[in-house]
């Protein structure tokens, strides 16, 4: 093999871009750069992830309409990160300390949370946000949509004079 190229082992393909061989490998079989299956293990987690959500979703209907507090109540029940302390009234870290980087980075991205209480939401009507919480939600975004929409809107009406001191 020529040095600089890349040699799929699967179909025997070969590359000469080190970046189309990475993703031939994930799209045609779902493979890792060291050949080691991404897909199985990837869907589990995930599946495991929709399983919890589903399960908040339907044991703490206030879940319903917060992302926020579903991923709080995520952390705290399967993270075992978070406490609540009933005299502060306050969501603390279980350890005063907080927790490790090697930790910090394993937990599920707030936005894998949302997707799957998004994906779980079209499929059990059931477990949708409260009307008052929908009606809320549609005249922000309509809201946002005519701010946006605004052709006469310059940077100044987004990004005020705002003094940042780099020393």
């Amino acid at each position: 093999m020529k040095l600089g190229t890349y040699e799929c082992p699967y179909c025997h393909e070969v590359f000469t871009n080190e970046k189309k061989y990475n993703v031939h490998l994930a799209i045609e079989h779902e493979a890792n750069p060291d050949g080691t299956p991404i897909s199985v293990a990837t869907i589990q987690s995930l599946e495991q992830v929709k399983d919890r959500v589903q399960f908040l979703l339907k044991k703490i209907p206030n879940t319903r309409n917060s992302d926020m507090l579903l991923y709080l109540y995520y952390l705290r029940y399967w993270g075992q990160y978070l406490v609540y302390n009933q005299s502060t009234k306050l969501i603390q870290f279980r350890n005063p300390e907080g927790i490790s980087i090697s930790e910090f980075i394993h937990l599920p991205a707030f936005e894998t949370i949302s997707r799957a209480r998004r994906s779980i939401v079209a499929k059990h009507k059931e477990l949708e946000p409260t009307d008052k919480i929908i009606a809320v939600r549609r005249a922000k975004e309509k809201a946002y949509h005519d701010y946006f929409a605004n052709e006469k809107m310059n940077d100044e009406d987004y990004m005020p004079n705002i003094y940042i001191d780099f020393k």
